[in-house]
C-alpha cells in the first residue's frame, strides 16, 4: 500500500513540475469536440442581425397504408442572402432535422439536405414576400418523439434552430 502511495505522489510530482515548467504535461486534458459559440448572432451579416427565423409544421398523411412523418420548413425569400452566379441569384441552404425517441434521445431517423434556390432578378422582386417551402417524409413507428430542426443559410451563416415534441398516433 506504501508504495501506491508513493508512487502516486511521484506521479502527481512530475506532472505539476512539468505544467510549471511550461511543458506539456505527462496527462494532457480532454479535447473539447465541439465547443458552441457565446453569441448565436455571431456569424450572421443580415442587417437585422436576428437569427434566421423559419417556421415549422408537422403533419401525418396516410401513405401506402402506413403513418408517416410529413416535416415543412418554411422561410421567407427576403431572409436570405443571394449571391450572384453566372447571371442567376442563388441562396444556399443547410437544412438537418433530426428525430428521437422521447423516452431515452435514442435517434431513429434524421434528414439532411442542401437546397438550392435560383432565381433571375425579375423572379426575386416578385418572390420576396412569398415562403421557401422545404417538405420531406420520414417513416418511424408510432410512439413520441422529438425532432431537433436546424437552418442555415450559407451566404450569411445565419441560423436558426426549433426543437419540436409530437407523438405520432
Amino acid at each position: 500500500m506504501k508504495s501506491i502511495l508513493l508512487a502516486f505522489f511521484i506521479f502527481v510530482f512530475f506532472v505539476e513540475a512539468a505544467y510549471l515548467q511550461g511543458t506539456t504535461p505527462l496527462v494532457a486534458p480532454a479535447q473539447t469536440l465541439y465547443r458552441p459559440k457565446k453569441d448565436p448572432k455571431g456569424g450572421c451579416v443580415l442587417t437585422r442581425g436576428t437569427p434566421l427565423d423559419f417556421d415549422v409544421k408537422l403533419d401525418f398523411p396516410i401513405v401506402d397504408g402506413k403513418v408517416v412523418t410529413e416535416i415543412v420548413s418554411s422561410t421567407r425569400y427576403d431572409r436570405l442572402i443571394f449571391e450572384t452566379l453566372g447571371g442567376k441569384l442563388v441562396a444556399k441552404l443547410n437544412y438537418f432535422v433530426r428525430f428521437a425517441a422521447a423516452r431515452d434521445r435514442r435517434v431513429v431517423g434524421f434528414i439532411e439536405t442542401t437546397p438550392r434556390v435560383i432565381l433571375n432578378e425579375i423572379e426575386i422582386g416578385q418572390l420576396k414576400t412569398q415562403s421557401l417551402l422545404i417538405r420531406d417524409l420520414i417513416d418511424v413507428p408510432p410512439g413520441s418523439y422529438i425532432a431537433d430542426i436546424f437552418l442555415r443559410d450559407v451566404s450569411s451563416d445565419c441560423r436558426g434552430v426549433q426543437t419540436l415534441r409530437f407523438t405520432i398516433p
